[in-house]
């Protein structure tokens, strides 16, 4: 099983694939170079949309390996 830490981290980086993606289908709206306009805004609101639910999934990830260092730490200190 992996660490939610680890979990974080792909999340992370697959929102800022998305957001790249949202940023160059926006980049190119008015200079029409993909497709129509309006299939490269929905193609960014889309990625825009990925990217915020990875961000959330990456913090929530981020909150399990947080909850769980703070467990570790406090079983550590009743050890003392």
């Amino acid at each position: 099983m992996s660490r939610p830490t680890d979990l974080a981290i792909s999340s992370f980086k697959d929102a800022y694939q998305h957001a790249s993606k949202s940023e160059h289908y926006r980049s190119v709206l008015d200079k029409d170079q993909i497709g129509k306009p309006a299939d490269n805004k929905t193609l960014a609101d889309m990625h825009l949309a990925s990217s915020i639910a990875d961000l959330a999934s990456g913090l929530i990830d981020l909150s399990h390996g947080l909850r769980a260092i703070y467990i570790l730490l406090e079983k550590s200190s009743n050890r003392s």
